[in-house]
């Protein structure tokens, strides 16, 4: 006796094969990964069931967005940052004016 599929078990199965290859395959990609036997379903029966391939990513997208946007992203590690060492200002020495101009224009002062 054949067990009935709900078109939302055969969508999650398609996210779920699309979270396992890590991205979501174009119409190509998925033929050759069913003929290799990693896709759930004939490219036929998605379309028998579900509508033209296009459209059915395209409703993925629509009602799985979190999951497919999370597809191809790596977690992120949250890196505590030091404090930023405060530089205190330089102290400059005691110069009269005339001192600043020669250090300022290269002048020796001898």
């Amino acid at each position: 006796m054949a067990i009935a599929l709900k078109k939302s078990d055969i969508r999650e199965a398609l996210v779920a094969f699309f979270e396992d290859q890590n991205k979501v395959l174009n119409i190509r990609e998925y033929n050759e990964a069913y003929k290799e036997g990693k896709a759930p379903y004939p490219l036929k029966f998605v379309e028998k069931h579900l509508g033209n391939y296009k459209k059915v990513i395209r409703m993925l997208e629509r009602q799985d967005a979190a999951r497919l946007a999370a597809i191809g992203t790596k977690p992120v590690e949250v890196q505590v940052k030091e404090p930023a060492p405060v530089l205190e200002p330089a102290q400059e020495e005691e110069l009269s004016p005339l001192d600043k101009l020669r250090a300022s224009t290269g002048e020796s002062s001898e």
